[in-house]
């Protein structure tokens, strides 16, 4: 192997890595902030058949680029659809991944100015964010750091699950459909969007073949938490937290301080990370069917998603939540379109 298609191999699997954690870090967030207050002590199996409309997409989508015989998803569907295509799926890929930094923005402020009490107005604080995320947007930097935190991110992940295993009990499981079987219709419509960061897989260039294999992991521990979350905190407590704040700091809100601080930084950090990968990952593919990329394009995306927390926080969290069920629709509908064609442009071939 060159020298060159070293370096590019290496950058591809940082990119892997921004784009696993940016995975595990919304489904674990959306789990925690809606599933699980829906459906109580439900919610681990409810994430589970949540998570299979996302990877049925993103199979579909796998199945396109190997009948159309391309590396990434946006050339699979420009092979399909010609440009128009191409055109289509960036702009659907930009706009999901504006919402999934919206919503980790706002989740991050909240739980800056409500969780941990911070001082500050909800604006001043996105200002602050805004502005270490500003130096953070290095097209190659995010990923490399990304690469270079998970050995760190993991162990205090581990560590946190270890500590809370001894306060778990089995009779918290129970009983196994949370508060009734509406609740679990409507934790399973709330959440059936879930997996549709595992779709991003597919849009990094020469990875492996078996790249939607390496959303297992970041898959696997989102429901090994959201599990033992519900080994821990019994439902008659989880039905207390009513708030965002207070849903997001739910696993290690009977801990100890050690803990807690520990869990509150690995949050912190892992939520600052998939912000930056989403704006980042918006401009690229925003500008994938165009020959340049606009220097200033990533810091006017963020600039716009610190002016939306000039609002009202709860309302805007809402609103996010009601969206989000529906971002894998698009992704989905152009699977079903291009499956077909895909299939007859190789039949003909």
């Amino acid at each position: 192997m060159s020298q060159h298609a070293s370096r590019m191999a290496g950058e591809n699997c940082a990119r892997l890595m921004l784009l696993r954690l940016l995975c595990a870090v919304s489904i674990w967030r959306t789990a925690v902030t809606r599933v699980l207050p829906l459906c109580g002590v439900s919610a681990w199996w409810v994430t589970l058949v949540c998570l299979l409309p996302g990877f049925a997409a993103a199979a579909l989508l796998r199945y396109v680029m190997h009948l159309t015989q391309t590396s990434t998803l946006t050339e699979a569907v420009r092979a399909c659809l010609g440009k128009v295509g191409a055109w289509a799926i960036s702009a659907v890929l930009a706009a999901i991944l504006l919402v999934e930094g919206l919503s980790g923005l706002t989740a991050l402020i909240t739980l800056f100015t409500q969780g941990v009490g911070t001082r500050g107005t909800p604006f001043t604080m996105a200002l602050l964010t805004g502005g270490a995320l500003l130096l953070s947007l290095h097209r190659d930097g995010l990923p490399r750091a990304a690469h270079f935190l998970r050995g760190g991110m993991a162990a205090a992940a581990v560590l946190i699950a270890a500590c809370l295993v001894p306060s778990a009990r089995l009779d918290n499981l129970f009983p196994l459909h949370g508060w009734g079987n509406a609740s679990v219709l409507t934790a399973l419509k709330a959440g059936i969007s879930l997996a549709w960061p595992v779709a991003l897989l597919l849009t990094v260039p020469h990875a492996r073949p078996g790249r939607l294999r390496s959303a297992v992991l970041p898959v696997f521990a989102s429901v090994a938490g959201l599990l033992l979350l519900t080994l821990t905190i019994p439902q008659e407590l989880v039905s207390r937290q009513t708030s965002l704040a207070a849903l997001l700091l739910l696993p290690t809100k009977y801990a100890a301080n050690a803990l807690r601080v520990l869990y509150l930084c690995l949050l912190i950090l892992t939520t600052f990370l998939s912000i930056g990968a989403s704006v980042q990952l918006a401009t690229v593919h925003l500008c994938a069917p165009l020959k340049y990329r606009p220097t200033w394009l990533p810091h006017a995306l963020l600039i716009g998603l610190i002016l939306t927390q000039t609002g009202d926080a709860a309302h805007l969290w809402r609103l996010l939540m009601a969206v989000q069920p529906w971002l894998l629709a698009p992704l989905m509908e152009i699977a079903f379109i291009c499956v077909p064609t895909a299939f007859i442009r190789r039949k003909k071939t």
